[in-house]
C-alpha cells in the first residue's frame, strides 16, 4: 500500500487529498472511491489543518509514503518598490512555511517508508518575472528547502519540478486579474499561450508528479529542482522529455489508456509494466504516449501530410513513412532514436535477439512489434546508435 498525502488536490495507490474547497474534494470521492481517497477540506496555512492531515493519514492508513505538496497561490503581483508585506507574508505562509510544516510534522513517517517529497515549484524561481517578486522568491525558496531537506535526511528523498505553464485556474487570473500589474509584454506571452493552445494539460506534470511518488525518486535527483521537461526526468522514466510548448489534445487520452495498462501488468506481476504498457495500450495512444517519452511533440506529425494535431496516427502511415522518398521526418527522431521507445515502436529494435542498429543507407529494415502487429518497411536515409543497456522483455 503507498499512501500519498497531495496538497492543492482540488483535481487530481491511496491518496490523502487536501484542498480549501469542498467540492472538488467531493468530486475526487465520488470519482475515486472513499477508499482510495481520503480528503482534508481546510487552510494548510493553519497548523490545526496540518495535525488534521497527518493525524487522518495515520488513523486511517497507518503510515505515509509520500508528500506531493502542490499548494501555492500567485497574488500579490505588484513591484517590489509597492510591496504589501502582509500581502507577501500570507502568500510566503502558503506557499512555502505550510509546506515546512507539514513535511517537519510527518518527516517521521515518511522516514519509516523511506518515502518521497516531491514539491511542485515553478519557473520563476529562476526567471524574474515583472510583478512577480514574492511568487518567484517563495518558489526559489521551495527550491533549496528540497536541497536542505535532501542533505539532512539519508531515508527521504525530495526533488523540486517545476510543472510549465499549465492550464489552470493561475493561469486564467494572469490572463484576467493581473495583467495591469505586468508588463505588456509579459502579459502578452501568457495571453498568446492560451489563444494559440500552448497551455500544457495538467496530465502533463500530474503523472510527473504521481510517478515520482510511485517509482521513488532516484539518487540522481535528489535534492534538485528541475523542469518537468528535463531530461533527468525522462531518462529514469519518470514521463517524456516533452520539449516545450504545444500539448496534444490527445495526450490525455494516452495517459489514460497508459496508466490502465500499467496497472494491469503490475497486478499480473509482469516484469516490465512500462513496455508492457505501451504494448497493450490501444495503438494511437501507445503511438502518442511513445513520441511524448522521446522527447517529440506529437504535433510534428502534422508534417505528414495526413496528420494533424487533432487527428494524429502515428509516422507510419502510407505516404509518410512507407513507401515514401520524403524523409524529412527523419529530423524528429534524430534526437529521440537514441531512447529505444521509438526505435522499440516503429522499428521493432526491442527484441528478444538484440538491440538493433538502424539500417544504413538504402538498405529496408522490416520488422514486427512485441504485439505481433507487422509494421512497415521504410529506407532509413540515417544511422543510428542504440543505448544496448536498454532493457527489453518478452511481451505477453
Amino acid at each position: 500500500m503507498n499512501v500519498t498525502i497531495v496538497t492543492g488536490a482540488s483535481r487530481g495507490t491511496h491518496v490523502v487529498a487536501v484542498a480549501r474547497s469542498e467540492e472538488p474534494l467531493r468530486c475526487l470521492r465520488i470519482k475515486y472511491g472513499e477508499e482510495r481517497v481520503v480528503t482534508v477540506q481546510g487552510d494548510l496555512a493553519e497548523e490545526e489543518t496540518v495535525k488534521q492531515i497527518i493525524s487522518t493519514c495515520i488513523e486511517r492508513f497507518g503510515r505515509i509514503d509520500n508528500i506531493i505538496a502542490n499548494a501555492g497561490v500567485l497574488e500579490p503581483v505588484e513591484q517590489i518598490s509597492l510591496a504589501n508585506i502582509p500581502a507577501w507574508k500570507k502568500l510566503f505562509d502558503i506557499n512555502f512555511f505550510s509546506i515546512v510544516s507539514l513535511v517537519a510534522q510527518a518527516l517521521p513517517y515518511v522516514k519509516q517508508s523511506k518515502g518521497n517529497v516531491i514539491l511542485v515549484s515553478s519557473g520563476a524561481s529562476t526567471k524574474a518575472y515583472y510583478g512577480w517578486g514574492a511568487y518567484g522568491t517563495s518558489k526559489a525558496a521551495i527550491n533549496q528547502f528540497a536541497l536542505q531537506l535532501a542533505s539532512e535526511e539519508t531515508d527521504v528523498k525530495c526533488v523540486a519540478v517545476a510543472p510549465g505553464v499549465v492550464d489552470t485556474q493561475m493561469q486564467e487570473d494572469i490572463r484576467d486579474k493581473f495583467g495591469k500589474n505586468m508588463t505588456p509584454e509579459g502579459h502578452k506571452r501568457f495571453t498568446d499561450l492560451k489563444r494559440n493552445q500552448e497551455l500544457l494539460d495538467p496530465i502533463v506534470p500530474a503523472t510527473i508528479y504521481a510517478n515520482l511518488a510511485i517509482k521513488g525518486i532516484n539518487a540522481n535527483i535528489n535534492g534538485k529542482y528541475l523542469r518537468y521537461n528535463d531530461d533527468a526526468l525522462a531518462d529514469t522514466g519518470y514521463w517524456p522529455s516533452l520539449p516545450g510548448a504545444k500539448a496534444n489534445p490527445g495526450a490525455a487520452a494516452a495517459a489514460d489508456a497508459y496508466a490502465e495498462a500499467y496497472a494491469e501488468a503490475e497486478a499480473i506481476g509482469h516484469a516490465a509494466p512500462g513496455a508492457y504498457a505501451l504494448a497493450a495500450s490501444e495503438d494511437d495512444c501507445a503511438s502518442i504516449f511513445c513520441h511524448m517519452y522521446c522527447g517529440l511533440m506529437i504535433s510534428a506529425g502534422s508534417e505528414c501530410p495526413q496528420n494533424t494535431t487533432d487527428n494524429y496516427s502515428g509516422p507510419y502511415e502510407a505516404g509518410c513513412l512507407c513507401g515514401s522518398d520524403d524523409t524529412t521526418f527523419l529530423s524528429y527522431y534524430d534526437s529521440c532514436m537514441s531512447c529505444g521507445w521509438t526505435l522499440w515502436k516503429y522499428y521493432s529494435g526491442c527484441l528478444e535477439n538484440a538491440l538493433v542498429e538502424c539500417a544504413s543507407e538504402n538498405t529496408v529494415y522490416t520488422a514486427t512489434e512485441p504485439t505481433g502487429t507487422s509494421r512497415c518497411s521504410t529506407t532509413l536515409s540515417y544511422s543510428y546508435t542504440v543505448d544496448p543497456n536498454i532493457n527489453y522483455s518478452t511481451y505477453v
